[in-house]
């Protein structure tokens, strides 16, 4: 249910976010478009103006040629001093034949051009001829340059100020918005699930519910066959009946662990404590279940690791592995168990020989109830209860479980972050 309520959540905050960042992507291009269009029209806008080679006074209304000049060009009747771009700093840089500079003109109320002689110095070095416009958000000018006859430039100062400011503004209302999103994410993830989350909270109620039913009734009849047993002398069938219902206690408890262990670990009951220790204690109480076994465990275990945790689960976890790695280890053989830091984990592992299990099972049999083999792990007593309990232990402990099973050796593998 945890996993469906992360990806739910993932996927709402993943779409919202990319439908927030196409909107302000396409609010920053047509600005960034909007700009460059502005700029290569006030580039244009005066490119068909040819003028007659002389100072400036030739330029002047009453000077304008009323006829083709030598060359052809015909007469320009725009008062060129007179032409005024109010939201650009546009320039005019008037050359001769011989492509050298005769006048600058501002088509705007600034007059100052020092900063305009530079730019023309450097695009006469350039010699790129015709309309240029690098990028908005860097560069400082854009030009139309004809050679031998005047260089059109566009200050581009204060178009970058405004582009940059905008990408500002965008990101200030992408964080914001990113935080609306999330909070916005969890309630609707909240909503979606909640039929789900109904469901499976009914589940896991019944299992509790059921287990606690049953295991009343199974406590009586196991005492009421012990009574019998002492007073008959054919105990063929109260064999029986203890067998069975001691099966169906330990999956009764095995039920109601799940269940809580599913209903997630109470953070209160969380402490820290030796898990080297813990590790120690079980191997020394399975060291007589390995010998009915003819199985012998070897440990290598590593001195004072201290973990946050619940005590009683991470018992059970060890309990668990310890006991799966016995039931299934081949005779004569040894299990290996080991505990050891590395990096910022603490990791177990128990490793022991016998059949292989498949690798498309590696997953499954952390499931409950999944059986690869279902005669062995019936007479076995096992419900397929006892992995799926190790994982919600692990899980709870924000840790991973893992296995593989390779040349008949099984490992179990516990990584838990060495949270001190």
């Amino acid at each position: 249910m945890k996993k469906l309520k992360a990806k739910t959540f993932f996927i709402l905050f993943l779409i919202m976010t990319l439908f927030l960042l196409t909107i302000l992507f396409i609010f920053n291009v047509q600005n960034y478009n909007r700009e460059y269009k502005e700029i290569n029209n006030n580039l244009m806008r005066l490119n068909g103006m040819m003028f007659k080679d002389g100072p400036r006074d030739a330029l002047k209304k009453d000077n304008i040629p009323k006829e083709n000049d030598a060359k052809g060009n015909a007469p320009n009747n725009n008062d060129l001093d007179r032409r005024i771009i109010m939201d650009y700093n546009v320039y005019t840089v008037l050359l001769n034949n011989d492509n050298e500079v005769v006048d600058y003109i501002s088509h705007t109320e600034d007059e100052n051009t020092d900063d305009i002689e530079d730019i023309t110095s450097t695009i006469l070095k350039n010699g790129k001829e015709g309309v240029i416009i690098k990028s908005l958000y860097f560069s400082e000018y854009a030009y139309n340059y004809r050679n031998g006859n005047s260089i059109t430039i566009v200050k581009t100062t204060d178009v970058r100020k405004r582009l940059l400011n905008n990408l500002l503004v965008s990101l200030i209302i992408f964080v914001i918005f990113e935080v609306i999103i999330f909070y916005l994410s969890r309630i609707i993830t909240k909503w979606i699930t909640k039929p789900a989350l109904d469901s499976y909270q009914k589940q896991k109620d019944f299992i509790a519910d059921a287990s606690h039913e049953l295991k009343t009734p199974v406590a009586v009849i196991m005492a009421n066959a012990d009574a019998l047993e002492s007073d008959r002398k054919e105990k063929k069938w109260l064999d029986n009946i203890k067998q069975e219902t001691e099966k169906m206690n330990g999956l009764i408890t095995n039920l109601l662990n799940l269940s809580r262990i599913e209903n997630e670990t109470d953070k209160s009951l969380y402490s820290m404590n030796d898990i080297s220790k813990i590790v120690n204690k079980n191997v020394l109480t399975f060291e007589s279940l390995a010998y009915e076994k003819k199985v012998r465990i070897v440990d290598s275990i590593e001195d004072a690791i201290k973990i946050n945790c619940n005590s009683l689960e991470i018992n059970e976890l060890i309990s668990i592995l310890l006991d799966n790695a016995i039931k299934h280890a081949d005779d004569k053989s040894s299990i290996e168990v080991s505990l050891y830091k590395k990096n910022d984990n603490i990791i177990l592992e128990v490793t022991n020989m016998g059949d292989e299990i498949p690798e498309s099972d590696y997953e499954k049999i952390f499931e409950r109830f999944y059986r690869a083999d279902e005669s062995h792990n019936r007479n076995a007593n096992r419900y397929g209860l006892g992995l799926a309990i190790a994982k919600g232990i692990v899980n709870n402990h924000g840790g991973k479980i893992s296995v593989s099973s390779l040349n008949h050796k099984t490992t179990f593998k516990v990584v838990l972050k060495n949270r001190t």
